[in-house]
């Protein structure tokens, strides 16, 4: 199935389950290079989802945010 008839939050997720953890703007390029058309604007809500449904956590480092995979318990 082409990425653009799935659920943005389908793609970031499955980038962030093959990389364990990987920094905002690393995600963001992975995003980009399969949909160019979205904004970080849409890539922070969908982290915020997943956040929330308590697949990932978003840890500041800095100036940068690291995303991580939280395992299934």
């Amino acid at each position: 199935m082409d990425w653009s008839k799935k659920p943005i939050h389908t793609l970031v997720y499955s980038i962030i389950e093959n990389k364990r953890n990987i920094l905002f703007t690393d995600l963001v390029k992975h995003v980009k290079e399969t949909l160019e058309d979205v904004s970080e604007e849409e890539i922070r809500r969908v982290l915020l989802k997943l956040e929330i449904w308590g697949k990932i956590a978003v840890e500041t480092e800095g100036n940068n945010r690291r995303i991580v995979l939280r395992r299934e318990e």
